[in-house]
C-alpha cells in the first residue's frame, strides 16, 4: 500500500490540478450519491459509458430544470459549448479534406507536368501546346458592305 502522504499528495492534486482519473473518480462518488448504488459496484460493475451518460443527464436536467436566472445561464452556455464544440469539430475535418483535396490536385497537375515533359523527350515530334485554330479575321465573317 502507498504511504498515507502519497495517498494525500494525490488527493491534493486531484483538487488542485485534476486529470481525467481524478475526475472520474468525482463522477463515480456523485453517482453513487445520487442513484444510491454502492460504490464499489459503481467503480466495479458499471459501464464508463453509463455513468457518464446519467451523470451529464442528471447534472443539465438540475441545470435545465433550475428557475434560478444564474442557473439558467450557466446551463445556456454549457449548451452553446458543446454544440458549439461539435461544429468547430466539424469545420475543422472539412477544412482538411478541402486541404486534402488541394494537395491532391496539386500532386496530379505536377504529375501530368511531368509526364508531359517526359513525352516531349521522348517524342519531340509531338506538340504538348494547345494549337490554336481559330481563322484570322472570323469575327469579320459574314463580310460587310
Amino acid at each position: 500500500m502507498k504511504s498515507l502522504r502519497n495517498i494525500q499528495i494525490k488527493a491534493l492534486l486531484a483538487i488542485e490540478e485534476p486529470n481525467w482519473e481524478s475526475l472520474y473518480r468525482h463522477i463515480c462518488r456523485e453517482f453513487s450519491k445520487e442513484f444510491h448504488v454502492p460504490l464499489f459496484e459503481v467503480i466495479n460493475d458499471i459501464p464508463e459509458e453509463e455513468i457518464l451518460t446519467h451523470y451529464y443527464e442528471n447534472l443539465f436536467s438540475k441545470l435545465y430544470n433550475n428557475p434560478n436566472p444564474e442557473a439558467k445561464d450557466q446551463w445556456e452556455k454549457i449548451r452553446e459549448k458543446i454544440i458549439k464544440g461539435d461544429d468547430v469539430l466539424a469545420d475543422e475535418e472539412i477544412q482538411k479534406e478541402e486541404e486534402d483535396d488541394a494537395w491532391a490536385d496539386e500532386i496530379a497537375n505536377e504529375i501530368k507536368k511531368a509526364d508531359q515533359a517526359q513525352n516531349a523527350q521522348e517524342n519531340p515530334n509531338i506538340i504538348n501546346e494547345e494549337i490554336d485554330i481559330s481563322i484570322p479575321g472570323e469575327d469579320d465573317f459574314p463580310p460587310k458592305f
